[in-house]
């Protein structure tokens, strides 16, 4: 977490820390394959981090929340 974007992370990073079968839960669950899924969280979980720490602090839970609830 640091102030401005964070750093991007791969599909095979995603697939590597939520494991296979989670990134294909994920895609069972979209209707896409896992492939697109882990690039798809990839894409997206970075720019998430940057909503919910805008201050490149951990925020306490509810505010979390709702950063991520005014994300879309």
């Amino acid at each position: 977490i640091s102030k401005g974007e964070n750093l991007s992370i791969s599909a095979a990073q995603i697939e590597k820390v939520l494991g296979n079968e989670h990134v294909a839960g994920v895609a069972e669950k979209l209707g896409i394959a896992p492939d697109k899924a882990a690039g798809q969280i990839a894409d997206l979980l970075p720019k998430l981090i940057d909503r919910i720490t805008p201050d490149a602090e951990v925020p306490d839970s509810e505010t979390a929340k709702q950063r991520v609830a005014a994300a879309g």
